[in-house]
């Protein structure tokens, strides 16, 4: 509406945003997050997200825009630039090349001491097990769970099971490595 009245506008397009750099804060519905804390949970990553071999491998690729480095970029323009801003589509995005799934597996091996902690698994055995352990979380939750873990732990694996099909629409290594995985 404020474009038909005249006013200036801003299209504000954030990449895909990741924890935060600060505290590791993050949304906990987020596919990426979603799949890092299902992959943790299994102790185990599918193949095709950290392929490297062959040369031509694509892997998985994930774009991490950290939120407090959007927030304070979109801040910094509407407090210091406003009018540099008004009328434009500014894309707040990390400045950094998407990081490949071996690298960002590797990574969240080592937050939880071990680098080695995920065993690589072909995709159809993930899905599997996937399945397997979200049922299993699921029926788990009938029992004693004071503290929650079992509940968030079922949440987790549920969602990941929900939306691992929106993102990785086919389990085919030829096609599932030719898309760009960059999250939700």
């Amino acid at each position: 509406a404020a474009p038909g009245w005249g006013l200036p506008v801003s299209l504000l397009r954030p990449g895909n945003l990741s924890w935060a750099t600060d505290t590791g804060a993050w949304k906990d519905r987020d596919f990426k997050y979603l799949l890092e804390a299902g992959c943790a949970l299994l102790r185990a990553v599918p193949s095709s997200a950290i392929e490297r071999e062959p040369a031509d491998a694509a892997g998985w690729r994930f774009d991490l825009t950290p939120v407090d480095f959007a927030g304070a970029a979109l801040a910094r323009m509407v407090a210091k630039a406003p009018r540099r801003a008004l009328g434009r589509a500014l894309h707040l995005q990390s400045p950094h090349a998407p990081v490949h799934g071996a690298d960002l597996f590797r990574w969240v091996g080592e937050g939880l001491g071990n680098e080695a902690f995920f065993e690589t698994v072909p995709d159809a055995d993930w899905r599997r097990r996937l399945t397997k352990a979200a049922a299993d979380a699921s029926r788990a939750m009938d029992g004693d769970d004071p503290d929650g873990t079992l509940r968030r732990r079922a949440e987790v694996l549920a969602r990941l099971e929900a939306g691992y099909e929106a993102f990785i629409p086919d389990m085919d290594p030829e096609v599932a490595g030719t898309v760009e995985h960059a999250g939700a």
